[in-house]
């Protein structure tokens, strides 16, 4: 039985979202009796102290940059997938199996490396950097079209492109939708501990580029107008545009302050921008339906509002499961 090699440019205990995700997908894995690496790099995006993965876990060292430092940032995407094209030169047997994510947007081109070691390839969709990347610099529609068809051709030749939702723009006929989970699992005893705090509205988490704040503002300001105080604890250029009379702080830095802000809010905001529908879908979500807190949205429209109407509806505690479930098929299939 091959090894799976789940790769993401940030690891524990870096606390991207994407690298909380592969981590518990590895985990995942491993509960299912695989054999799993989990590969990253040195790279810094945002603290949040956890206990560490149960999979083996490799960091490999590249060059750092601040992360509002622009070129910084595009120079670590290229270093990262040189140092992943090493390690899967060196590491990747005939047999096994690779799971990329979109961190950094970069892996779509790994295929061929990992094609000439004779193994299978399951891309994990968290962003569509086609779209996602022109929330940074809206450039020409001709642009945006050629950037779409070397994404998709590159996609199409994965074994199976596994999407986060069914509104990011890749559907090539290997994509699948396997949406992403809570990461926190609340307890009886937790929610106790933690009641709700009446009158109080969280934003937690990254406000980026594609986070629409002139629509989150009027959201924002209604609830306030209604009695309640908006606290913002995250990160991103967004932060610098919110009023002061938005709480603001940094993002928590351990799960215990995380965990006990989600369930003493009894509004959780979530924000979005309408121009960028297939570029993601924010994994914040997930967090606010496992502590069954009331969702305040901004800026969802289009395909982007029918996932997270669809995802309200739904059960979402089986969605690790279902995705480990689909890369363990494919591994042994």
């Amino acid at each position: 039985m091959g090894r799976i090699h789940l790769l993401n440019q940030f690891v524990w205990p870096d606390a991207a979202p994407t690298s909380i995700y592969s981590e518990q997908l590895a985990d995942e894995l491993v509960a299912l009796g695989e054999s799993v690496s989990l590969v990253g790099t040195n790279g810094h995006y945002r603290q949040l102290d956890r206990p560490a993965p149960r999979s083996e876990l490799t960091r490999l060292p590249i060059r750092r940059f601040p992360r509002h430092f622009l070129p910084g940032v595009f120079l670590e995407y290229a270093l990262t997938a040189r140092v992943f094209r090493r390690y899967l030169r060196e590491q990747v047997q005939p047999g096994d199996t690779v799971v990329a994510t979109s961190a950094p947007p970069s892996t779509p081109w790994l295929i061929g490396t990992i094609r000439r070691r004779g193994a299978k390839a399951v891309y994990r969709l968290h962003d569509y950097y086609p779209e996602l990347a022109r929330a940074v610099w809206r450039y020409p529609d001709f642009v945006r079209r050629g950037l779409r068809r070397a994404w998709d051709r590159s996609l199409a030749r994965w074994d199976a492109v596994l999407k986060v939702g069914e509104n990011l723009g890749y559907r090539g006929a290997n994509a699948r939708v396997f949406p992403d989970w809570a990461p926190f699992q609340f307890t009886e005893a937790e929610r106790a501990a933690h009641p709700v705090r009446p009158g109080t509205a969280l934003y937690a988490g990254n406000f980026g580029y594609a986070h629409d704040v002139d629509r989150f503002l009027p959201v924002a300001e209604q609830l306030r107008a209604e009695g309640y105080r908006i606290v913002a604890r995250g990160d991103g250029p967004g932060f610098r545009r919110l009023p002061e009379w938005i709480e603001c702080g940094p993002a928590f830095p351990d799960e215990a302050g995380l965990r006990a802000a989600l369930l003493e809010a009894e509004v959780h905001l979530i924000a979005a921008h309408p121009d960028f529908q297939e570029a993601l879908f924010p994994s914040k979500v997930w967090n606010s339906l496992e502590a069954g807190r009331r969702l305040v949205s901004s800026g969802f429209e289009g395909v982007m509002a029918s996932e997270l109407a669809r995802f309200q509806r739904e059960d979402h505690r089986g969605h690790r499961r279902a995705a480990a479930l689909a890369v363990q098929a494919i591994a042994r299939g």
